[in-house]
């Protein structure tokens, strides 16, 4: 899938294992959204930074995620 290159499935911080089910979940952040990777070539960073900030509040209200899981405090893409 285009924009999740380099995850390291191994980052303590982005494993949950459900207490009741010990069913195992991956959370990874992004530093810009997944779908606006493909743009970068194209599109200033300035750009991707604004579109982040516009999408990514919609997004994240759509996850319910456990206690202790990063959330919704995401830092937009910095125009760079």
């Amino acid at each position: 899938m285009y924009g999740y290159n380099g995850l390291d499935l191994n980052a303590p911080d982005a494993v949950h294992v459900d207490p009741i089910t010990e069913v195992r979940v991956l959370y990874f952040r992004s530093d810009v959204l997944p779908m606006l990777k493909w743009l970068e070539p194209w599109v200033s960073d300035e750009k991707i930074a604004e579109l982040d900030a516009k999408y990514r509040p919609l997004i994240e209200q759509g996850y319910s995620r456990p206690d202790g899981i990063f959330g919704a405090q995401w830092e937009t893409a910095q125009a760079g």
